[in-house]
């Protein structure tokens, strides 16, 4: 079963993006000459910019895990109890081949 789309994980992808691009434009103009246009509006602006744009990124963070974490915790609840635990295991049911199931190994080997 697939887990549905977090859409705060989508969101936060392209925040991350433009945090990183700020970052960068930053740098570089720190190199470049301090009368250029550009050099004064990032001068003005690239505090505010960064700090809105790390407030987003915790926002969405913890929004992105808090909404995981519930939906994991459902999956596990709603479960069976004769089904295993793991979200992402196929295993088979009790009574059940396991040579039907190519992700239990059927012997383990110690060396």
């Amino acid at each position: 079963m697939r887990a549905p789309n977090n859409i705060a994980f989508r969101l936060l992808i392209p925040v991350v993006f433009v945090f990183c691009g700020t970052v960068l434009a930053c740098v570089m103009l720190s190199f470049g000459d301090a009368r250029a246009p550009m050099h004064g509006f990032v001068d003005r602006w690239a505090s505010t910019a960064l700090t809105v744009q790390v407030v987003l990124i915790g926002i969405l963070g913890l929004t992105a895990m808090i909404v995981d974490r519930r939906r994991t915790l459902r999956l596990l609840r709603d479960q069976p109890a004769d089904r295993p635990a793991g979200l992402f295991s196929e295993a088979a049911a009790p009574g059940e081949s396991e040579a039907a199931d190519s992700s239990v190994p059927s012997a383990v080997v110690d060396r």
